[in-house]
């Protein structure tokens, strides 16, 4: 991509969160302010002949998240801690929706699991964009320079999520089953931090309209995904029962003779399942996620997710 295509990305990219902003007082004019230099450098390299947006481009999802309260003293900074704590779990967050969203998609192709080699999902932090300190992000393209639609969604995906979750009617016991198995605990701390620092989130979206998450609605999320839903890494010894290859569905018979079913993780690729596929009515070694999930009415729930099996060490 050369400078004057990327100038043309970065100005439409632009347009479209100026336009999602509805007016905000302290986003539009930030967003306006670095609009107009896109502009200059593009009539700087054009010898000042340059028609904005056209043609037509596709432009990968970006994501901004403002952020304000005790922890963001002012419109310039950060206290370093929050910042990075929240890039941390955002990313852990945006890798594992975008290797579902993957997984879903071979499963639709008619394969089980992502390849051997195929490039782990990855965020880029584009911009530290000032008003309400934010966070900018894109997906990084891959080694050809395109970004792929699946991790373009996943920044989709993730918008939608805390938008429910911060909703005031919205229950989290229907969330349960639309959350990707191993983005709760990283969805967990990223709530659990901004509560602890005290500090609400606006979200910013080039594909959906700007979504605020007040203090309150952060602490009641991260309260009752503490209080509701408990998530354990585990390590059991047992028979290998089989995993079904069309849906992924494992069975593990425990030395103590309790049935344990679930999912295999998303991450695991198409060797991987041969290799525990191969383990069947064999004694293995087992590491799961176990979620357990205390439900009004129904008492407490557990759901497994198969993060590998291997032969027991000697």
């Amino acid at each position: 991509m050369n400078d004057r295509d990327f100038l043309h990305l970065q100005s439409t990219q632009l347009q479209r969160l100026l336009e999602s902003a509805q007016g905000d007082p302290v986003l539009v004019p930030q967003l306006q302010e670095r609009l107009a230099e896109m502009e200059q450098k593009l009539q700087e390299l054009q010898g000042g002949d340059v028609r904005l947006f056209e043609p037509p481009v596709t432009l990968p999802d970006r994501t901004a998240l403002f952020l304000r309260g005790e922890s963001v003293p002012d419109q310039e900074g950060i206290d370093p801690s929050l910042a990075g704590e929240l890039l941390l779990h955002y990313n852990k967050m945006f890798c594992e929706q975008a290797l579902h969203n993957e997984q879903q998609f071979a499963r639709r192709q008619g394969r089980q699991r992502r390849r051997r080699g195929t490039p782990q999902p990855r965020l880029l932090l584009t911009s530290t964009p000032r008003g309400s300190f934010g966070l900018e992000f894109r997906p990084a393209p891959s080694e050809e320079g395109e970004v792929s639609p699946l991790h373009s969604e996943a920044l989709t995906d993730l918008h939608d999520l805390l938008q429910k979750m911060g909703s005031e009617t919205g229950s989290l016991e229907s969330l349960v089953e639309e959350i990707a198995p191993r983005l709760l605990p990283p969805l967990q701390n990223f709530l659990r931090t901004l509560a602890e620092h005290r500090v609400e989130l606006r979200m910013v979206s080039t594909s959906r309209p700007s979504t605020r998450l007040s203090f309150a609605s952060v602490v009641q999320a991260a309260e009752q995904l503490s209080r509701d839903w408990l998530v354990e890494e585990k390590v059991v010894l047992g028979t290998f029962r089989g995993v079904t290859r069309e849906s992924g569905w494992f069975d593990l018979l425990t030395l103590e003779k309790k049935l344990i079913t679930g999912v295999v993780a998303d991450d695991l690729t198409e060797e991987d399942f041969d290799r525990i596929d191969a383990l069947t009515n064999s004694l293995c070694q087992a590491t799961l996620q176990q979620t357990t999930i205390r439900t009004v009415g129904r008492g407490e729930q557990s759901k497994y997710l198969l993060l590998d099996a291997r032969k027991p060490p000697t």
